[in-house]
């Protein structure tokens, strides 16, 4: 095979592998985080589990703040590995039960009002419109 042929070959297979669309890892990152926001706005109101004799109902339940994960890729050494975008919501029952919501998976994870005070403790006026004004250190 003479050597202009081998070389626009191997300029085509180059171009082919870089415009492969499974590739485009922004893109894909894109319609995830817009999936994620779809998913985030409506999957609460579907909550309906009995978790330690607590029955809990997402159409009772208030969202008190939304964690959000961008997504990207995490590299250890030679081996990488990507993550998509996702979010947890840090939620309270009318009685006062606080509980972490994963609306990928519908997933609950119950817990003490002392959790969720650490979890809101970085944002003053949340913690405040919450739990009332802390002590003065």
């Amino acid at each position: 095979m003479p050597s202009w042929m081998t070389a626009v070959l191997t300029v085509t297979v180059i171009l082919a592998l870089f415009s492969f669309p499974a590739w485009d890892t922004s893109r894909r990152l894109r319609i995830k985080r817009k999936e994620l926001d779809l998913m985030i706005a409506s999957s609460l109101s579907t909550l309906d589990k009995i978790i330690g004799d607590k029955h809990y109902l997402g159409s009772e339940c208030e969202v008190v703040k939304t964690f959000r994960w961008k997504g990207g890729r995490v590299r250890h050494g030679y081996y990488s590995q990507r993550f998509f975008p996702s979010a947890k919501q840090l939620c309270r029952t009318k009685r006062g039960s606080w509980f972490l919501f994963d609306p990928a998976t519908c997933g609950v994870d119950p817990c003490e009002e002392k959790d969720a005070r650490r979890r809101l403790s970085d944002d003053y006026e949340l913690y405040s419109k919450t739990f009332g004004k802390p002590d003065v250190a």
